[in-house]
Order: structure tokens, then sequence, then C-alpha cells
């Protein structure tokens, strides 16, 4: 049976050593860079961890931070005054989805993890078919030098000059049905090697839509529906968006084309 890293994962929204430095006009304050949303913050200072935040020498408290306009801002205040100016200060904090750089606001981030006993979190089934079918659809056509064959142009036409909408829909469906019927022939190719279940092989295609975003015109909704060999009817509903002006001021989306959607559904 195949499997494959589980990567499309719940962001935590967690920053982790982010290097600071304390205020000097005060020698007691560090701000982060994004708002902390809980508690439960780590601090090194010259990368020894501070243990007991509540130590009289050492801890630290947090604080409302009167200088930031969003009433929810906290800083890290030291309990005694830091007598060097040279140190420097790790933090690792949780802090708000629409401000996280994980997953910029999509609360989804695309990495792999590990679990309690340190082995890798797989995948398999058909959650390994919906997450193929969007990593071939996701990926730049021609980028990966050893399968140039692997992907769509899709993620090169975000962003594009759209002086017809229709031809690139037109466009992205056919690039899709193509990578799928590639798939398809890989997967037929892979099982004489290997076994590849019912639920993870892809018997057909049902239907592919792509259709324009209605507030965002350089925002395009893909849907794909398809049954495995199991008979399982599954879909996978991806919007593929160029972020505007303000969500790069704000740290609401992704600074390069992002990717949205869920995970897939599937029924009998």
């Amino acid at each position: 049976m195949s499997f494959d890293l589980a990567i499309e994962q719940l962001c935590t929204h967690l920053v982790v050593d982010e290097v600071r430095s304390i205020d000097l006009s005060d020698l007691k304050t560090v701000r982060t860079l994004r708002p902390i949303s809980s508690t439960a913050v780590e601090m090194k200072i010259n990368g020894f961890l501070i243990e007991n935040p509540a130590d009289p020498d050492v801890g630290f408290v947090l604080v409302r931070d009167e200088t930031s306009i969003d009433p929810t801002a906290r800083m890290i205040q030291f309990r005694k005054l830091r007598k060097a100016t040279d140190e420097f200060y790790e933090v690792t904090y949780y802090t708000h989805a629409s401000n996280c750089r994980r997953c910029q606001g999509l609360r989804v981030e695309q990495d792999y993890r590990y679990n309690d006993l340190g082995g890798i979190v797989a995948i398999r089934d058909e959650m390994k078919l919906i997450q193929d079918l969007k990593k071939i659809v996701l990926t730049q056509i021609g980028s990966n030098p050893f399968h140039t064959w692997y992907g769509t142009s899709i993620p090169g036409l975000i962003g594009s000059k759209i002086a017809n909408a229709g031809f690139i829909r037109a466009k992205m469906s056919g690039d899709i049905q193509t990578a799928l019927r590639r798939y398809m022939d890989i997967q037929r190719r892979q099982s004489r090697l290997q076994k590849v279940t019912a639920k993870e092989k892809l018997a057909r295609v049902l239907e592919v839509v792509v259709t324009q975003d209605e507030y965002e015109p350089t925002a395009f909704n893909v849907k794909i529906a398809f049954v495995n060999q199991a008979r399982d009817v599954l879909f996978v509903e991806q919007g593929i968006v160029l972020p505007a002006p303000e969500s790069l001021v704000y740290y609401t989306a992704s600074g390069d084309v992002a990717f949205r959607g869920n995970p897939g559904t599937a029924r009998r």
C-alpha cells in the first residue's frame, strides 16, 4: 500500500524563537512582531531559556501594549530592569490567524509533521488521492526537472493580465483534465510494482468546473468531482487567489500566489 506525507495541516499560528531586542527607553519591554494571542510564551536570553517567568530577577509578565491600536495587543515586560543593552532575546508565542506568517491567514499550512513517537504523519487511501490531485493541480508544469509532465500551467496563469476570462477558465479546465489523465496512467504503472488500493486509485473524472470569483477578478475557484476504484464519489474544491495590496499590509494573505480550499469531501 502506498502512502504520502500529510502536508495539509491546521495551522497552530506558533512563532518560534523570534529574535527581538529590548526597548532601550525603559530596559524592561520587549515587543513582538505579531500580536501575542496566548499566555503560553517562552523567552530566551542569549540562548538560555527562562524556566520560571515568575522569577523576580529574570521573570516577565504580559501587559497591555498602549502604543498599539489593537486592544488585545500585549507586550513582554521584565519584572526587573535589565542592566545590559547588548543582550538578544528569542520569543516563542502564539499569534492570531490574521497575523500568522505560516498560514498567511488561511488557517491551513502546507508542511509535514511528526507524531509523539517521532514518526512521520502519513495519509493513505482516499485522503492520499485527494492530496495527490491537489498537488498535481497546484504545481507549475515543468518545475520538476525529473518529471516535466507533472503539474499544470495554473500557477503561472494566476496574476497574469486577464483579457479573456473565458479563455483562462477553458485553459485551466483543459490543463486539469490533461494532468489527471497523466496521473491515472502513472497509477496504472505504479500498480505493476506495488499495491495501489481501490480507495487511492482514480477511476474516472466526473466533472471539472472552473469559475471566476465574483468579488476578486484575479481569483478562480476550481471544483473537481471524481470517483475512485472503490466507487466513492470524491470532491476537491480549491480557490486560487492573488492577494490584494491591502492584504499584504495586514498580513492576511500570502505575498505570493495563495491557495485556499478544503481538504476534500467524500460520500458513498
